[in-house]
């Protein structure tokens, strides 16, 4: 069974042919990750409504989410929100079956340039807290590490959390070293193909630490083309050609890595 362990199909482009999309990722597996109030309540309602799809609640890194809200966010309904009672929620809510795992959170250094010492101890605070939250819970963190690989790696590693998921992870080999040493997992991109990051992660890592991922409806394929779940298969196909198997036994052993992250 394919698998796509990072998709936000809150998004408005994706909702507007949201039913035609489920229908065609109906047997697959769909982990819809949340960033804000809006986002984490709509993957909620969704993970319950449909036996295919999971839910990840989470808070977004905080400066990088006001900015993207202050650009792009308000249009859609999106409002600022107080982050203490956005995390009682998420803990509240998130050992429910269909919550898969805490996400998408993270840090970002790209979005703000130049971000004061203030700014990056307030992402660096509730990435933490939502780490413990994770780990609390036994679930998965589902990490966004936009040009703060190793400040992100430096926290997991401090908060000892064991179910980690790298999501579109863009830092050095030695940093994907210390990813496969922590036995932490990947997620790689569709757009694999293209991407010589995915394609040295998917080199250094071992099987049992890759999982597939979309990130629908970004990262697509040609420009201007939305991305969605079925899109997976790119990621199996290229896998299986990096690591000499069959694409059949790629998806067989990224089921199995998603399951035993679901175990509590």
């Amino acid at each position: 069974m394919l698998v796509d362990v990072h998709a936000h199909l809150d998004h408005l482009l994706l909702k507007n042919d949201l039913n035609n999309l489920l229908q065609r990722s109906k047997d697959m597996i769909i982990v819809t990750n949340g960033i804000n109030p809006e986002t984490n309540r709509f993957a909620l309602d969704l993970a319950k409504e449909n036996k295919n799809i999971r839910a990840a609640l989470g808070i977004y890194p905080s400066t990088a989410l006001k900015h993207e809200l202050k650009e792009f966010g308000y249009e859609l309904g999106y409002k600022d929100f107080n982050t203490k009672e956005e995390l009682k929620w998420i803990g509240k809510n998130a050992k429910e079956e269909k919550v898969f795992g805490i996400g998408e959170i993270g840090l970002d250094y790209f979005v703000v340039k130049n971000e004061t010492k203030s700014q990056k101890d307030e992402q660096q605070d509730i990435f933490v807290q939502q780490l413990k939250l994770a780990k609390k819970i036994n679930k998965p963190a589902i990490v966004h590490s936009r040009s703060a690989e190793e400040d992100v790696i430096q926290l997991l590693e401090e908060a000892k959390n064991k179910k980690v998921i790298l999501h579109c992870f863009c830092g050095s080999k030695k940093l994907v070293k210390r990813v496969v040493e922590n036995k932490w997992h990947f997620s790689i991109t569709a757009n694999v193909q293209r991407s010589s990051q995915m394609q040295m992660i998917v080199q250094n890592t071992p099987f049992n630490q890759l999982l597939t991922e979309t990130d629908s409806p970004y990262l697509g394929l040609e420009k201007d083309k939305l991305n969605e779940p079925l899109n997976v298969k790119l990621a199996i196909q290229e896998i299986a050609k990096i690591k000499q198997l069959q694409p059949e036994e790629v998806e067989k052993i990224v089921f199995k890595n998603f399951m035993e992250l679901c175990s509590v």
